[in-house]
């Protein structure tokens, strides 16, 4: 009779040529599908000798025959008789010693022993020996007795994965199953943070995760409170669910393994976040093996802020090639350039050659439908890569984002020769952050007029432009049958501007939706052309004119009488002349340092606008407000809504903003300006020799001009959940945007940390 083992099976594997397809399948093999770079690696994945819990019984029924190593039968064998026909035996003496040693030595044959003791001291199975050996009786009271013995030992030890899980499965041998359910009903709860998890208990979890019948529809390591060790152990469960969220979790290449198995078998999995994760490195090639198996069914994978370069770029256009299921990308907030998007676009171009020829050119299954690159370094030059990609009849691209990605005016003719081609699909687009202005959206307006183009949404948030490019903007509303969706917040359209664009809402032909024009310097005088736009365009469902300097009482009279006024969502607000000032500078907040807050090694101005760094420790009073480890201070003023504040430094700088309850105590993790451990309560940019901005731990690396201001614009959109940077000069460069959900009012922070360094507070 042949005997299956964990090795042999993973033969098996390879021999067929693919990985079982469910847990259910594992369960039957009665084996690890991970491959062995894991499985050597005790601290993640799952030990290379486990089997399901229970099999142990049923192989001895079912087979007849034990699944123990010769070594293994021959040392037990031994074991058992000379302590079973001992007179006066207890059975909790023989498995208790068992145990300890067990725990003494490395994983191994040890382990499976242990199982196979605690297995045949059931009842159930001791009828099973009686012809084989005598005085085999065992109690309840003894069982009971053993599982309390096991259950103080995962809770006492600091045990290995593989060590953690081999106790875990003594236990189900013991059909003790209290811990089994309270691992379930754990993760079914909603108060994954309350109870802090040892590295132990979340071995136990991915465990029972991955074991469990029912897929697990949303993995997220990081909402569970416990350490890295902890959501390192916890990324096997990736294996059994349908999302996995595992953005900021430190992975390496190994726990990258464990991801690439998943996707050579899990065919449930559908969405997978690796964003935030900056040691990934070769990591990124076998996420890109794993989805070109052909059990692989992801459909959604994000990556950003994971400092790809030109080799994960390679892998990815690999992967892109191969890929039948992926449809959305996300590669924002990485180091690209157009050798790499290049690169990608050639990817692009030809993954659907490489998918089912039968399938026509727009089946949902032929290639990529979302692409992600915000804020990476591409220029006009990698764009024009991309705008070729898009040409083509192979590629299927419908939402593309390529906010802040130093793009100007020179690309939008590109963008028009594209959204004017016959093949192109793409239906959504974000150009935002980027310094098109007037030339650039003009160009834009030829491709919008096309009969050919059929993108539904644009947004050019924060490009640069005025009332000028409003009359090309309203002819092409009114040519386009596609529009729906329109967003132009934050640009000095003015009164003479947005007037163009609502006689265009008049006109039968525009069948726009929505219309964004928050923070475009709208005042009162435009009041009756909204009226008469509203009341003219059935179509409209959507209008935002807040941030914007209309009055409160009676803007909108002669609408507020029509049908159609109840169908409309109008956001308004009424702040002032504040709202009419150009940029920016209309969201512009005074701040002041805070000297209850501020290191003593940091010196403050009279006027508390500017902090400068002393080696000698200032003899400031002792308070718990105070930061007593790195110079770093906060202003008083607390931050929600929309804030604008510029800054200038000098050397070495940190400009940050953070919630009240930082750290104020020691040199730690948790008070440092970007890091925060699993906090998460501070944003920041570093500013030396070049640009680094940071958030819990992790780092992105700006590439600027040289040349660049030493002058600084800070940006916060509080509801967007968005912090974007700028250099400041006679306009503003978008350097970064840090996106996000925020929970409570922020406040602006700065660190001074070498000599002859210093920041400034200017005002509006």
């Amino acid at each position: 009779m042949e005997i299956v083992t964990a090795q042999s099976e993973k033969s098996v594997y390879r021999s067929e040529g693919c990985a079982p397809e469910t847990p259910n399948h594992w369960k039957e093999r009665g084996t690890s599908v991970l491959p062995d770079s894991v499985k050597r690696e005790g601290s993640i994945g799952l030990p290379p000798n486990f089997r399901e819990a229970g099999t142990a019984e049923s192989d001895w029924k079912e087979r007849g025959t034990s699944v123990l190593p010769d070594s293994v039968k021959r040392e037990g064998s031994i074991a058992v008789r000379s302590k079973i026909n001992k007179p006066n035996n207890n059975d909790d003496n023989l498995l208790t010693s068992v145990a300890d040693k067990t725990l003494q030595c490395s994983a191994g044959p040890l382990d499976l022993f242990l199982r196979f003791l605690i297995g045949i001291s059931l009842e159930s199975n001791q009828g099973l020996l009686v012809d084989l050996l005598t005085d085999t009786e065992s109690t309840s009271e003894t069982i009971k007795e053993v599982s309390e013995f096991i259950k103080n030992k995962i809770n006492c030890y600091n045990l290995s994965a593989d060590r953690s899980i081999s106790l875990f499965l003594c236990l189900l041998e013991l059909k003790d199953q209290a811990l089994c359910q309270e691992i379930q009903q754990f993760v079914k709860s909603d108060k994954h943070s309350e109870s802090r998890l040892s590295p132990v208990q979340c071995s136990a979890m991915a465990y029972m995760i991955q074991m469990s019948e029912e897929v697990l529809e949303e993995f997220e390591p990081a909402k569970y409170n416990t350490s890295y060790e902890g959501r390192w152990r916890l990324i096997p469960a990736v294996m059994n669910c349908r999302r996995a969220l595992l953005a900021g979790c430190c992975l390496s290449q190994q726990h990258c393994e464990v991801v690439c198995s998943a996707l050579q078998s899990n065919p449930h999995l559908e969405e997978l976040d690796l964003s935030n994760n900056d040691r990934l490195h070769d990591g990124v090639r076998a996420v890109c093996e794993g989805l070109k198996s052909s059990c692989c069914q992801l459909s959604s994978l994000r990556l950003a802020g994971c400092r790809l370069s030109l080799p994960q770029c390679e892998s990815l256009f690999s992967a892109l090639q191969s890929s039948k299921s992926l449809r959305e990308l996300d590669l924002s907030n990485n180091l690209l350039k157009d050798s790499e998007v290049k690169l990608l676009c050639d990817g692009l171009r030809f993954a659907h050659e490489l998918n089912s020829l039968s399938s026509s050119l727009r089946s949902s299954h032929s290639s990529l439908r979302k692409l992600d690159l915000s804020n990476n370094d591409l220029q006009d030059s990698g764009v024009t890569y991309l705008c070729d990609a898009l040409k083509t009849t192979e590629c299927c691209l419908q939402n593309l984002r390529l906010a802040g990605c130093r793009l100007t005016g020179l690309c939008c003719e590109s963008w028009s020769s594209v959204l004017q081609s016959s093949n192109c699909c793409l239906q959504k687009l974000d150009l935002s952050n980027n310094d098109l202005q007037d030339s650039g959206v003009e160009r834009l307006c030829a491709g919008l007029k096309s009969r050919n183009c059929h993108l539904r949404t644009l947004r050019l948030v924060i490009c640069n432009f005025t009332a000028q490019s409003c009359k090309c903007l309203s002819i092409a509303l009114q040519s386009s049958n596609s529009l729906r969706e329109l967003d132009l917040s934050n640009n000095d359209l003015q009164d003479s501007g947005v007037q163009h664009l609502f006689e265009a809402l008049k006109t039968p032909g525009c069948l726009l939706s929505i219309l964004r024009l928050s923070g475009c310097m709208v005042t009162e005088e435009s009041c009756d052309h909204v009226s008469s736009a509203l009341a003219s365009n059935r179509h409209l469902t959507e209008l935002d004119l807040s941030f914007n300097h209309m009055k409160e009482t009676g803007v909108f009279p002669g609408f507020q009488r029509h049908p159609h006024y109840a169908q409309v969502k109008l956001n308004l607000d009424h702040d002032g002349g504040c709202r009419i000032q150009q940029g920016l500078r209309k969201y512009a907040c005074d701040l002041t340092l805070d000297p209850v807050t501020a290191n003593n090694h940091l010196i403050l101005s009279a006027d508390n606008t500017k902090a400068s760094y002393m080696e000698e420790a200032q003899p400031y009073d002792d308070n718990p407000e105070r930061f007593s480890g790195y110079p770093q201070v906060l202003c008083q003023e607390s931050l929600s809504g929309r804030c604008y504040w510029e800054v200038e430094a000098a050397g070495y700088a940190v400009i940050s903003v953070a919630y009240k309850g930082i750290s104020r105590k020691g040199w730690n993790e948790f008070s440092e300006f970007g890091y925060n451990g699993n906090n998460r309560n501070s944003w920041c940019l570093f500013w030396d020799d070049k640009f680094t901005v940071c958030h819990d731990y992790k780092e992105i690396i700006i590439c600027v001009p040289s040349g660049t201001s030493r002058r600084l614009g800070v940006y916060l959109d509080w509801s967007a959940g968005t912090l974007s940077f700028y250099s400041v000069c006679n306009t503003l460069t978008h350097l970064h945007t840090f996106s996000s959900t925020f929970t409570e009012p922020l406040y602006a922070g700065f660190g001074v940390y070498r000599p002859n360094s210093s920041v400034k507070l200017w005002y509006k």
